[in-house]
C-alpha cells in the first residue's frame, strides 16, 4: 500500500463499540517498520473528528497552510506535512478511520491517493464488519450449547415421580419460560419410609436462578435423611442458602414428611402459594408457615399437619400458575383452585396437569410465559 499511496505512517484506529472513541489496532512506518510501542501514537483530534462525526474523507495537502490545522501541536511537534484520513464505513456505521499522513515536503496528496485510500478502507470495514458477525455467530453458538448443556443437567437433577406405592399416585410437570429455570421439585423415600415431597420457586430468572436451584437441591437431599421434620430441614437449609447466595436472593418452598400408611402429613410452607387440596369432602388450602428460605439468617418457622383423605388429591405449584398474564389481568388463585376442583376428578394425575396447563395457556390466548409453570400433584386412592 505504501507504494501507491507514500507515507511516513500508517495508522488504522477501530471503535470497539458503536459510538466509542477509537483506539489504535495497527501502525506502520515507512518501508512497514511497526511504530514503537514507546513511540507516542499522536493524531491530529481535528481530523478525527471530522471523520467519525461527518463521515467524510479529509485531506490535507500542506498541513502548515491549511487554516483546518494551524496551531495543531500533534502535526507541528511531529513536522506532518501532508495527511488523509477516511472512515470504514459499512454502509451503517463508521467502525473507525484509516490514517496516513507524511513528512516528505516532496509528497503531495492527490486525489488519486485519497480514492486508493478510500476504496482500501471500504474494503476492511467489510472484512471487520464479517469478522465481527462471525465471531458474534460463534458466541451465538458456544453459548446455545452451554444453554443446552445447563438445561441437559437442570433436568437430571429433577426424578421422576414415584409409581408402585401402594394407595397413593404422583405427578410433577415443569415447564420453564427460558432454557434454564429456577423452578424445582424432588422426591425423597426415608429409610422409616416416610415421603418426602418439595416444590420450589427461587427468585429471579435464567442462569443465576438456576444456579440456586441446583444448589437447593444438592443440599436437601443430603438434609432428607439427617432431619426427622421438616421444620428442622427448613431450618437447617435456610442456614446453608442463606451463606451461599448473594443478598436478595431466596426461594419460596413447600417441603412435606408424609406417612403413606396413615395419609398423615406434616409441612412447611416457606412463602410459598397455598397448597390446595381437591377432592375430599371439602376444598383445603395449606397457607404459608413461615418466609423464604435464605431470606434471612434465621426465622421461627413453624410446621403444620394434616391427613389427607381417601380420593384427595395435593396440588402444590409455583406462582407461574396463578401469575399466567393476558394483558393486566391474572389467572389469579381462584381460578386454580376452580381448575383443581373440576379436574380432580380425573383418574390419571397426568390428565389433571394437562387439564390445569391448557386452561393457563387457553387463558393467556398464546402470551408468552413470563415464569416457569412447575406443579406437583400427590392423591391418595
Amino acid at each position: 500500500m505504501q507504494k501507491a499511496v507514500p507515507a511516513s505512517r500508517l495508522v488504522l484506529l477501530l471503535r470497539p463499540a458503536p459510538g466509542a472513541e477509537p483506539v489504535p489496532i495497527a501502525s506502520r512506518r515507512a518501508g512497514g517498520r511497526p511504530v514503537n510501542d514507546r513511540e507516542p501514537l499522536a493524531l491530529s483530534q481535528t481530523i478525527v473528528r471530522t471523520v467519525l462525526e461527518e463521515n467524510t474523507a479529509v485531506v490535507t495537502r500542506d498541513t502548515l497552510s491549511d487554516p483546518r490545522f494551524m496551531g495543531q501541536q500533534s502535526i507541528i511537534a511531529q513536522a506532518i506535512h501532508g495527511a488523509m484520513a477516511v472512515p470504514l464505513f459499512d454502509n451503517k456505521d463508521v467502525l473507525g478511520i484509516l490514517y496516513v499522513d507524511t513528512t516528505d515536503p516532496r509528497v503531495e496528496y492527490q486525489e488519486s491517493h485519497l480514492e486508493l485510500l478510500t476504496l482500501l478502507a471500504n474494503m476492511a470495514a467489510v472484512k471487520i464488519t464479517n469478522g465481527r458477525l462471525l465471531e458474534a455467530e460463534a458466541a451465538r453458538a458456544r453459548m446455545a450449547q452451554e444453554l443446552a448443556t445447563a438445561t441437559r443437567i437442570q433436568q437430571a437433577l429433577l426424578p421422576p415421580a414415584p409409581s408402585g406405592v401402594a394407595g397413593w399416585s404422583f405427578h410433577a410437570r415443569i415447564e420453564t419460560c427460558y432454557e434454564v429455570g429456577g423452578d424445582l421439585y424432588d422426591f425423597h423415600m426415608r429409610d422409616d419410609g416416610i415421603r418426602v415431597v418439595m416444590l420450589g420457586d427461587v427468585s429471579g430468572k435464567g442462569m443465576g436462578a438456576a444456579l440456586l436451584m441446583s444448589s437447593i437441591i444438592a443440599s436437601s437431599r443430603v438434609l432428607y435423611d439427617a432431619c426427622d421434620d421438616p421444620l428442622s430441614f427448613v431450618k437447617r437449609l435456610n442456614a446453608v442458602t442463606y451463606r451461599s447466595s448473594d443478598a436478595g436472593s431466596f426461594a419460596t418452598l413447600f417441603v412435606a414428611y408424609l406417612d403413606p400408611a396413615t395419609g398423615r402429613m406434616v409441612y412447611v410452607n416457606a412463602g410459598h402459594p397455598d397448597a390446595e387440596l381437591v377432592g375430599g369432602r371439602e376444598p383445603r388450602s395449606l397457607p404459608a408457615t413461615g418466609v423464604p428460605v435464605g431470606m434471612l439468617p434465621d426465622f421461627p418457622w413453624t410446621e403444620a399437619e394434616v391427613v389427607l383423605e381417601p380420593g384427595e388429591t395435593m396440588a402444590v405449584f409455583s406462582d407461574g400458575i396463578p401469575e399466567a398474564q393476558r394483558g393486566q389481568e391474572f389467572f389469579e388463585v381462584a381460578r386454580t383452585r376452580e381448575a383443581l376442583g373440576e379436574l380432580a376428578r380425573e383418574p390419571d394425575l397426568a390428565r389433571v396437569a394437562d387439564g390445569l396447563i391448557e386452561r393457563i395457556d387457553a387463558f393467556a390466548a398464546g402470551e408468552h410465559r413470563a415464569d416457569d409453570v412447575t406443579l406437583l400433584l400427590v392423591r391418595r386412592g
